[in-house]
This record gives C-alpha cells, structure tokens and sequence, in this order.
C-alpha cells in the first residue's frame, strides 16, 4: 500500500463460532493497515441471532462426537461445511436472486474441481448474514440429525422463536 493512501475501514460484525474463525478474525486485523485507528469492541450480546448461532455451534460439535457421519463429519468445522452444503445453499437459492446467479455462475465454472467448490462453499457461502434464515437453517439440521441418533441439546424454547 503506497504512503498515504486512504484506507477505508467499514464496521463489522463477526460471529467466532469456533477456534479456526477466531484465529481469522485476528488475522483479518493483521491485515489493517497499521496506521489506521482501530476500535476493536468484544460484547456478550445475548441477541436471538447470537443465542442460535451458539446453538449452531454447539450442535456442531454434538454430531461429531456423535460419530454418525464419515470423514467429513469429525470435527465441528467438518459438520458446518457439509451442513452449509446440504442446507445453507439450498436456502440461500430459494432466499436470495444473487446468490441463485452467483451459485449458478460457480457451478457453470468449478462443477468438476471439488477442491474449488470446497473452497467457495468453506470461504464464501455463509450462514452469517443477517438476512440468512438461520431459524429453518437450523431446524431442517435438527430435523436430519435427530431422525439419524444424535442426542442434540435441546435449545430454550423463547431461542427459536
């Protein structure tokens, strides 16, 4: 970056469901350029979106100590890939015209490199925005995993509302 460029920094908001997240958001700071002023602010907000996305991650981490999937399935970030394949996409699709144009465009385009769809779907697909029905998200995985053993801890009934 030359000497004296602007740099323009819009806020953020992040949601460090796991270790591996975290580590990107601090290296995401890395990235800022240093002579920028920063306001980095950390909060417990309890919010219905911040409580679900902790029970996200927390039934993650169930499934794959349940040992009920295959090698994908082994770590709380190997569920959240494949979950964000089986159901984030799809309703992505029905929620969103970009997305459907986009996902078409990367189909048209890395349909036969699975290293590339791995990639677009770990690093580009979220179930983060706010826009994004976390709710059906949510249910449809509860739904495939109970139906297949898995004892997922069951949420406070005002989360899901």
């Amino acid at each position: 970056m030359a000497i004296g460029a602007k740099t323009s920094v819009k806020a953020e908001t992040h949601y460090p469901g796991s270790d591996q997240t975290l580590i990107r958001l601090c290296e995401r700071l890395k990235e800022v350029c240093p002579d920028i002023k920063l306001q980095v602010t950390i909060s417990n907000k309890a919010s219905k979106s911040t409580r679900q996305r902790g029970l996200q991650w927390k039934w993650y981490g169930e499934v794959a100590n349940a040992g009920v999937g295959g090698e994908h399935e082994e770590s709380a970030n190997g569920v959240h890939l494949k979950s964000k394949w089986k159901w984030a996409v799809p309703l992505l699709r029905e929620t969103s015209e970009e997305f459907t144009e986009f996902w078409e465009t990367v189909l048209q385009n890395h349909r036969t490199n699975p290293v590339m769809m791995k990639f677009i779907v770990r690093d580009i697909v979220s179930t983060e925005g706010k826009d994004f029905p976390i709710s059906r998200y949510l249910t449809s995985f509860e739904r495939y995993y109970r139906s297949h053993g898995v004892n997922l801890t069951i949420p406070e009934s005002e989360l899901m509302k």
